[in-house]
């Protein structure tokens, strides 16, 4: 009867690694082992990157060329305008808005997308990490884990889903009329995108240190838990605790093996879902950062281009958060899940 239980439990674990590679996304298979996971280094990174960068390096010069001609087109308009000065800059600015915003909405769309896929990873990601600590006597921190993960998928929901359209929707309104009505788009704008990333940041923080703190404290206690259960094998059943004893030691080391292979392979997969885009923001904000000191040499430019660069970084701010939370979270579980084995 023991041995049926330990192979039960055997296949259980088969179970949920063969579930976790049935999750992984297209062209992330490999990764479900330990030998693809072995190819993974700092080369391959680099290779990722530098792929992003020859992906995207002809929309990004694209763009540029755009802000560099809203800032000439601004400065011409500053210089030749007799009379009507704040008119005709309005107007440039509340074009600028409109075409820039144009450009952008593309990448807002697939930072949203991409956000949305990582969101979704870490969902089908939950049930099977939280159901291998439980199988190894993790009870109290699968509980408290499960509840931790959907409260970051409710507020990374929230964000994704409807919170960044709508930010980039205020953004584009509060430029373009502000800057019809010759007020100052830049601050605005920029109110907005501080506002976003301060919010972002607390609320980020907030939540890795909650997930830490019910970690650490549930898996203390099961722990303990666990090392109680292995005494009491052990040393109140004298004929077959030493067999019982034996069997859990191999059940928790298969399991111990089994998180660490998918915790690494979450990660890697995450961090590989993540890394194009991130490249291709950082791109877009280098032309923001060019074409602001283009503008400062020349004496010109319109405050929707600064403006639209500060909501980048907003952007930028709340996707690196979410990424970081996601791999934060997962590194946590399987850090519980070890102390809970190595009871």
């Amino acid at each position: 009867m023991k041995n049926v239980k330990i192979s039960y439990n055997n296949d259980v674990v088969s179970e949920l690694q063969e579930e976790f590679l049935s999750i992984l996304p297209e062209g992330y298979g490999e990764l479900g082992s330990a030998e693809g996971l072995s190819g993974l280094g700092i080369d391959a990174l680099l290779g990722e990157i530098i792929s992003a960068v020859s992906g995207s390096g002809s929309s990004v010069l694209a763009f540029f060329l755009l802000l560099l001609g809203v800032v000439i087109l601004s400065a011409l308009a500053r210089t030749l305008a007799l009379g009507s000065t704040k008119l005709v800059e309005s107007g440039v600015s509340a074009a600028a808005s409109v075409a820039v915003f144009t450009a952008m909405y593309p990448l807002f769309y697939s930072v949203t997308e991409t956000l949305s896929a990582l969101g979704g990873f870490f969902s089908m990601l939950a049930p099977i990490l939280t159901s291998l600590i439980a199988l190894g006597g993790g009870v109290g921190t699968a509980s408290s884990a499960g509840y931790g993960m959907s409260i970051t998928l409710w507020l990374t929901g929230i964000v994704a889903g409807g919170l960044l359209p709508g930010i980039m929707a205020a953004v584009f309104v509060s430029s373009a009329i502000s800057a019809s009505l010759g007020q100052s788009s830049e601050q605005i704008a920029r109110g907005i995108g501080d506002v976003l990333a301060r919010l972002i940041g607390i609320v980020g923080a907030a939540t890795a240190a909650i997930f830490a703190l019910q970690t650490y404290v549930s898996a203390t206690a099961d722990s303990l838990a666990m090392r109680a259960a292995r005494y009491a094998a052990g040393s109140l059943i004298p004929t077959v605790g030493a067999t019982v004893s034996g069997a859990l030691s191999s059940l928790v080391g298969g399991l111990s093996y089994t998180g660490g292979l998918i915790g690494a392979s979450s990660v890697a997969v995450i961090i590989g879902i993540a890394v194009s885009p991130l490249v291709i923001l950082l791109l877009y904000r280098l032309a923001f950062y060019f074409a602001s000191l283009v503008a400062q040499f020349i004496g010109g430019g319109v405050r929707c281009v600064t403006a639209f660069g500060k909501t980048l970084d907003a952007l930028i701010s709340v996707y690196v958060m979410t990424t970081m939370i996601y791999i934060f979270e997962v590194l946590m579980l399987i850090w519980g899940g070890n102390k809970i084995f190595g009871a």
